[in-house]
């Protein structure tokens, strides 16, 4: 036994929306019921994940008319390789750190640009 159990689409869209309409400081919650859930769980590769992710920022940025999603994608299972998403947010600006120390950009996302510059 995994001690893991896969949700049908219909568990998996409920408790998306559950989870959301109960996040206590999440200001956006008021929304729950129009969150669009994505089912992700059958990527297989960096490829597949990376459309995901362009599909999900085109739905939902939506021209400027932005719209609640969540893409979920497939739990972490021993043995097996996953997938990650590193920074915080899949949309945010990069933040340079200049030679006298100050930052030009986000300061939140030094690290993560440096790592990307790499």
């Amino acid at each position: 036994a995994t001690g893991t159990y896969q949700l049908r689409e219909s568990e998996l869209v409920f408790g998306a929306k559950q989870a959301w309409r109960n996040a206590p400081r999440c200001v956006g919650r008021i929304q729950w019921g129009k969150l669009q859930v994505f089912d992700a769980r059958d990527c297989r590769s960096a490829q597949e994940m990376f459309t995901y992710i362009c599909n999900h920022i085109k739905y939902a940025t939506n021209r400027g008319n932005l719209r609640s999603a969540i893409t979920v994608f497939p739990q972490r299972c021993p043995g097996r390789g996953d997938f990650r998403i590193w920074n915080s947010q899949l949309v945010r600006y990069a933040g340079y750190r200049q030679q006298d120390g100050s930052v030009r950009g986000d300061p939140a996302n030094v690290e993560i640009t440096e790592l990307c510059i790499q």
